[in-house]
C-alpha cells in the first residue's frame, strides 16, 4: 500500500465533513455509514454492536479507527466503498482535501481494487471491538469542547428542542440543552449555568416560535412564567453580546419550523441573523454546514446558450 494513499493521510477537516455526512441514523434515502460498513465487509451484527458498545456520537470515526486497527483501511477502498453506497458528495469531500497527484494514485489502485471486498469474519473484529472496560462517557462540563452548541428555546418547542439535539449530537457536536443538565443547574445554580454555558458555545441557536419572539420582544401582554422568564434572560444575555460587538455576532444562528410561521416566530433582535428552516432538508444541510463554519461546495455556474442564429452572431461570440 502507498503511503500517500493510507487512511490516515485524510485530513481532520475532511474526517469531520465525511462523519457530518455519515453518522445520522436515519439518512431518507442516502446511505449511511452502517451501509458503508457492510460494503467494507463488515457484517450486519458487527454493526449492531458497533454502535451500542461505543455510546460515542460519531460513530463513523469510531468505525474508521476499527478498520484501521485490522490493516484494512485505505483511501480507495473507503472511495470505492462510498461509490458502490452511492455517495458521490462523500467521495468529493476526500477529492478536495488531497492533492492532485494523490488523488490520480487513489483512482488508479481503485481499478485494481476487487468488489464486493471480502467479509471480515466476525472472530477477527470482536476482541478488538468489545474493550474489556465498558466506555464510560467523558465529564462535558469539565472538558472542553471544541465544538459546542447553545440551544435557546420556549418551553413549549421542548420536543422540537430535543429532536434538534439528537440531530447535532448525532453529527458530533456537543449540545448544551438545559434539560440534560439539570444536575449541574442545581450544582451551580441555573443563571450561572446559563450564562457560562452561553459563554462557552462555539454557536448559539435560537429555535425560534411565535411563543418564543412573544417573549423576547416583550409582547406576551401578561406576566412571564419562571420558564419564560429564563428565556428572557437568555435573549438579554446574547442581546447585550450583540450590541457590545456592534451588531456583529458569527455565533448567532436562527432555525424556525416551517415557513407559514416565519415572520411571526424571529425576534426583531435576530431579523439580520440567517435564518433556516427546519423542515426543508436543503436548509437543514445548510444549517449543519453552518455550525461547523464550513463553506458548502457550490458548483460553477453553467450559462447554457443556444446555437447562433447568424454568422454574425457566432463571429461575436468568438470575439468575446
Amino acid at each position: 500500500m502507498d503511503r500517500e494513499t493510507r487512511l490516515g493521510t485524510l485530513s481532520t477537516e475532511a474526517k469531520y465533513l465525511l462523519a457530518l455526512k455519515l453518522n445520522p441514523r436515519s439518512s431518507g434515502t442516502q446511505s449511511n455509514w452502517v451501509d458503508l460498513a457492510e460494503e467494507l465487509g463488515f457484517s450486519r451484527d458487527v454493526n449492531l454492536n458497533i454502535e451500542r458498545l461505543t455510546e460515542r456520537d460519531n460513530v463513523f470515526d469510531y468505525l474508521m479507527e476499527k478498520w484501521e486497527d485490522l490493516r484494512l483501511a485505505s483511501l480507495p477502498r473507503l472511495v470505492k466503498a462510498l461509490d458502490e453506497v452511492k455517495r458521490p458528495d462523500c467521495v468529493y469531500i476526500i477529492q478536495e482535501s488531497l492533492s492532485d497527484a494523490v488523488w490520480r494514485k487513489v483512482m488508479e489502485e481503485c481499478k485494481r481494487i476487487p468488489f464486493p471486498l471480502p467479509s471480515i469474519p466476525d472472530e477477527r473484529v470482536w476482541p478488538r471491538i468489545f474493550d474489556p472496560q465498558p466506555f464510560t462517557k467523558p465529564n462535558t462540563t469539565t472538558i472542553a469542547m471544541t465544538r459546542s452548541i447553545y440551544l435557546s428555546y420556549h418551553p413549549e418547542s421542548q420536543k422540537f428542542a430535543g429532536e434538534i439535539a439528537k440531530h447535532l449530537e448525532s453529527s458530533g457536536l456537543h449540545v448544551f440543552i438545559d434539560f440534560k443538565f439539570r444536575k449541574e443547574r442545581e450544582e451551580m445554580g441555573d443563571r450561572q449555568w446559563r450564562e457560562q454555558s452561553l459563554g462557552k458555545a462555539t454557536k448559539i441557536l435560537a429555535l425560534c416560535s411565535p411563543k418564543y419572539k412573544a417573549v423576547c420582544d416583550e409582547s406576551t401582554g401578561k406576566k412571564l412564567t419562571q420558564q419564560e422568564t429564563t428565556v428572557k434572560l437568555e435573549y438579554e444575555y446574547i442581546r447585550n453580546d450583540i450590541i457590545a460587538n456592534n451588531f456583529i455576532n458569527k455565533k448567532m444562528l436562527t432555525v424556525y419550523h416551517s415557513a407559514k410561521t416565519k415572520k411571526s416566530s424571529i425576534p426583531q433582535m435576530f431579523i439580520n441573523y440567517p435564518p433556516y428552516q427546519w423542515s426543508n432538508a436543503r436548509e437543514r444541510e445548510d444549517l449543519d454546514y453552518a455550525l461547523w463554519d464550513v463553506k458548502k461546495y457550490e458548483p460553477p455556474r453553467v450559462i447554457k446558450r443556444g446555437p447562433p442564429k447568424t454568422i454574425k452572431e457566432d463571429f461575436s461570440r468568438k470575439n468575446k
